[in-house]
């Protein structure tokens, strides 16, 4: 299909006629170009591109163009027998072979779905249990929903937020622009459904709403507000959320973005995938944030799919469990609102090079790792290896020191300040990124490495154990902290918990402006440092030695470039 080309200096974009037809009829289109200027009538499409390689036909001006079978399905159940629709479709609106085309069109998708009448979302093909869901929904908003149909059909709901659409990085986008969502048959009306907290019986729905619709609403409002997001929100709201291309994990949300902050950011296809996402972490680190941003970021690893990623670039496509072969370092955050940065908490930290593959960072330099144990990725044998590990830490705790004399006591104070059973967990209570892990921990603690050990107690089992009691929840505790992540000592004893590519020799850093502490690795030049991961320090991590060692001069800055 030939293309007419668009007038960028009038705003102009392309509009899909869908002619009318019955539900057996081909589906027939016509393609015209219209200025935003002007403000048409129109509607816009949003759903999940789908598999593209199961496509289905469908007549443009004419001509015959193969389109994904979910593009197919939307169009098919959208059309009227009656009347034509007019409505902005990205994947046949947008000459997708035209790089310069694409770039522009995707720079204003905020105002074309902004300035459409209604976004109209398609999730997936209707089925019994959505027929009675959605019959159910005007009960739900004035919450007068039957408890017993609302259990039938709760795992609806539940599964609804499941659906790709939900969990596409472009929908976000075009939930956010649009000023209502409408529905037919599938197409549900999400902006129109509230989701009461006062309605009794609706755990799952009130659930739901908080894992998206709540969220999307929020993001809504925001953009229509005219003050929109940072980039850093969208990126952390969006983790587990999938685009049918990379690039588009950035340029999807750039239409949410504060005036400012869009203006920061180019949209261009043309460039590698690593360079897309090292310009979003260098906006983010001018911004004043990433230090903090990237410590919760999964980084990329040997598995990753995008080549050429530098060490500090999270794979911004891979952000959830099943995408990675490493555990989330967010387990190594402390209980709010502790921070190893201490008093340099709110420090504007970090400089992207303009070959995107360097950052220069200020750093205070903790210590070198000096003995590593891989804990293994069962719970059962990571309790088993308790006995090394308290074993490592009770030789460091004893090893002598390195350091200038004026900085050993505070060293010695670090190192014996916090008792391992805290820093296994970091120090947290289960599931929790606030609370403290409780004292009654201690005795869970000391019944695992007894029965590590050999002693009476008796490991619990996943079938039988109480999480109300102290060994049960704090062997969930250790579930959450330890499988597949490295406990490591350093040269002048002090102890932590890091990723497991953690290794001898690797250097302990503090960021300012970072929750946690951070572990480098030397390059073969001396000169650079490769960033291995986010970690957990024992007796530092409120600030300490910020406070007592760099603020009283006792310790100096280092500036180190990390590749």
């Amino acid at each position: 299909m030939d293309y007419t080309a668009l007038n960028y200096a009038k705003r102009e974009i392309r509009l899909l006629t869908v002619r009318s037809g019955s539900a057996e009829d081909p589906i027939d289109c016509g393609l015209t170009n219209v200025s935003l200027i002007d403000r048409p009538t129109y509607f816009a499409l949003s759903y999940v591109w789908g598999n593209p390689n199961e496509r289905a036909p469908i007549t443009i001006e004419g001509a015959v163009v193969q389109v994904t079978k979910k593009l197919w399905l939307a169009l098919r159940s959208l059309r009227s027998e009656t009347e034509d629709l007019i409505i902005w479709v990205d994947a046949v609106c947008i000459n997708q072979i035209d790089v310069v085309e694409r770039n522009e069109q995707v720079a204003m998708m905020g105002n074309i779905y902004a300035s459409a009448t209604s976004v109209l979302v398609w999730i997936g093909e209707a089925d019994d249990s959505s027929d009675v869901a959605f019959d159910l929904m005007p009960g739900i908003v004035d919450g007068t929903v039957d408890p017993h149909a609302h259990s039938e059909t709760g795992g609806f709901y539940f599964g609804l937020s499941g659906r790709p659409w939900f969990s596409r990085n472009v929908s976000w986008s075009t939930f956010v622009g649009a000023w209502k969502v409408i529905a037919k048959r599938l197409f549900s009306e999400l902006g129109q459904v509230r989701y009461l907290d006062t309605m009794v019986g609706t755990d799952n729905i009130e659930v739901l709403s908080k894992i998206k619709l709540d969220l999307l609403d929020d993001l809504r409002r925001q953009v229509r507000g005219k003050y929109g997001c940072s980039l850093r929100q969208l990126l952390i709201f969006s983790r587990t959320s999938e685009a049918s291309r990379a690039e588009d994990r950035i340029y999807a949300l750039l239409a949410m973005l504060s005036k400012n902050d869009h203006a920061s950011i180019d949209i261009d296809y043309r460039k590698p995938v690593s360079v897309i996402y090292a310009e979003a972490m260098a906006h983010i680190f001018s911004a004043g944030s990433g230090p903090d941003f990237i410590s919760g970021m999964w980084l990329p690893n040997p598995g990753s799919q995008i080549p050429d990623l530098p060490s500090w670039v999270p794979d911004f496509s891979a952000q959830t469990a099943e995408k990675t072969t490493v555990p989330i370092p967010l387990a190594f955050r402390p209980p709010h609102p502790r921070t190893v940065s201490g008093p340099g908490a709110d420090a504007i930290n970090g400089i992207v090079h303009a070959d995107m593959k360097t950052l220069e960072i200020r750093a205070l330099s903790v210590d070198i790792v000096q003995d590593v144990l891989l804990f293994d990725q069962s719970i059962d044998v990571c309790i088993r290896q308790l006995p090394e590990v308290e074993a490592m830490a009770a030789r460091a705790i004893e090893r002598e020191m390195s350091i200038g004399e004026e900085q050993q006591p505070f060293y010695e104070h670090y190192r014996r300040s916090e008792p391992l059973w805290r820093t296994l967990v970091s120090d947290k209570r289960r599931s929790s990124g606030y609370d403290v892990a409780p004292v009654s921990y201690e005795a869970g603690f000391r019944a695992l490495l007894s029965s590590a050990k050999g002693g009476e107690h008796t490991l619990p089992s996943d079938e039988d154990e109480d999480p109300a009691l102290p060994v049960s929840e704090y062997r969930q505790a250790l579930q959450e902290h330890l499988p597949r992540r490295t406990f490591f000592t350093t040269q002048n004893g002090l102890v932590g918990v890091g990723m497991p590519d953690v290794r001898a020799g690797d250097q302990v850093t503090i960021w300012f402006g970072g929750p946690v502490p951070f572990v480098v690795r030397a390059c073969e030049d001396g000169r650079t440092y490769k960033l291995v991961g986010a970690a957990y320090v024992a007796g530092i991590m409120e600030g300490q030695m910020v406070d007592e060692l760099y603020c009283e001069d006792l310790a100096d800055a280092i500036t180190l470039s990390v590749k």
